[in-house]
């Protein structure tokens, strides 16, 4: 099982804030529902709910802008991945790939990637992952490519299954 051509899929910084300015909007919105219901009790309460949804939004957005994955290239023999403008291309072999892991949670997809010398432990239903990986969400990326790359990783990873 060969994969017949390369594959290439950038992120955007325009497209990951829209993804979270919506995600913003929407939870300041419910927040706000929510603090009016409970009249008495003001506009501190949505202040102070609200806090922690900026606070996961701007963390998410500081560690794909110092580490994230910005554009990924597979062909039949590995992956590149860039991760940012300054940084050399980080080229992966296919047989160092360990695993594909894939998770759902409402509409934001996450592929980690294991690569060799990682390993993945469960608990109580809960992935844990140590040593080398990389993770992509699908806020970045276009959302028609997205499951295509992940559809080619796996596939890259079944290569190797093979081969071996």
């Amino acid at each position: 099982m060969t994969q017949p051509e390369s594959f290439r899929m950038e992120g955007s910084l325009k497209r990951y804030l829209l993804v979270y300015s919506g995600a913003i909007v929407i939870g300041v919105i419910l927040t706000y529902i929510y603090v009016m219901m409970l009249v008495r009790t003001g506009h501190l309460i949505l202040l102070i709910l609200a806090i922690p949804l900026f606070a996961y939004v701007f963390n998410d957005l500081l560690l794909w802008l110092r580490k994230g994955v910005r554009a990924v290239e597979l062909d039949s023999s590995g992956m590149t991945v860039y991760r940012k403008n300054a940084q050399a291309p980080e080229r992966i072999k296919s047989d160092q790939l360990t695993g594909v892991y894939v998770s759902r949670f409402l509409d934001r997809t996450t592929v980690n990637i294991v690569l060799r010398g990682g390993t993945v432990r469960r608990f109580l239903g809960i992935r844990r992952y140590s040593g080398p990986r990389i993770r992509m969400t699908n806020e970045p990326y276009d959302r028609a490519q997205f499951p295509d790359f992940i559809r080619r990783v796996m596939s890259l990873r079944r290569i190797v299954q093979t081969e071996h």
